[in-house]
């Protein structure tokens, strides 16, 4: 794979995270090879500019994975605690649900564990509305709903260790990550490196202790930025700038 890789002349990459997990992996590439582009994907998503108001929360909990090394799905463990923490506690707050396709075709357990969810949102729905419409949502295994869709709508994002806070992390919005595994801290950063700007849930009691709290005071805004910018590289004007950069440069 590095022989491979050595033979390209540009090796595009977002930004200094993917440069480092090449070196980390034994691969080492000559550093005028990479060229950090950011994520074009990422042009239609809008940034937050400051602490804003948690109206709108999504809980988008990654699946069972049938290797327990890397099952780090939050459904059974806290799936219904959190909602019933939500509800209780900040029942002012509109909650989206956005489960990973193939949640409960591992483990039969979960789906009664979904259907658990989604009564209860249903529930929540009867008694909460806004302007007439359904105040809660529920994106089940079936939803065609995709989850970037739902990221402009959610002030703050719940999910798991997964591919999901990635594309979340460039809107700088609030972000929590269940550690069903109770990995240390240190660990998970170095680990995940977009787990960094995320507060870290390792407890039903840290409903409480931290997530609360961080609802009226988002401490973490600024370190999520250093991530972004880590992870994505910073791109003017626009995500795909320096991607389209590096098209011309290439053309010429």
């Amino acid at each position: 794979a590095a022989k491979q890789m050595r033979s390209y002349d540009i090796i595009a990459v977002a930004g200094q995270a993917a440069v480092e997990r090449f070196s980390k992996a034994g691969i080492h590439i000559h550093p005028d090879q990479f060229k950090k582009v950011g994520r074009p994907q990422l042009k239609n998503l809008k940034r937050s500019k400051g602490n804003i108001p948690i109206k709108t929360i999504l809980y988008a909990p990654t699946w069972e994975s049938p290797d327990q090394l890397n099952n780090y799905s939050s459904v059974n463990k806290f799936g219904n605690d959190l909602l019933e923490f939500l509800a209780s506690q900040c029942p002012e707050i509109k909650i989206i649900i956005k489960l990973h396709p193939l949640t409960g075709s591992n483990d039969k357990s979960f789906i009664q564990t979904i259907e658990q969810m989604e009564s209860l949102v249903k529930g929540l729905n009867l008694n909460q509305q806004r302007l007439g419409e359904q105040m809660h949502e529920f994106h089940g295994v079936e939803s065609n709903v995709s989850i970037s869709e739902l990221y402009d709508k959610a002030d703050c994002l719940i999910c798991d260790i997964s591919s999901v806070l990635g594309d979340f992390l460039y809107t700088n919005k609030l972000s929590f990550i269940f550690d069903t595994k109770g990995v240390e801290e240190s660990r998970l950063r170095s680990d995940y490196p977009t787990t960094r700007g995320s507060h870290i849930i390792t407890s039903a009691s840290d409903f409480n202790s931290i997530m609360l709290p961080a609802f009226r005071d988002d401490t973490k805004q600024l370190k999520r930025l250093e991530t972004s910018k880590y992870i994505f590289e910073e791109s003017s004007p626009n995500p795909d700038s320096k991607f389209f950069e590096m098209l011309r440069e290439i053309s010429n």
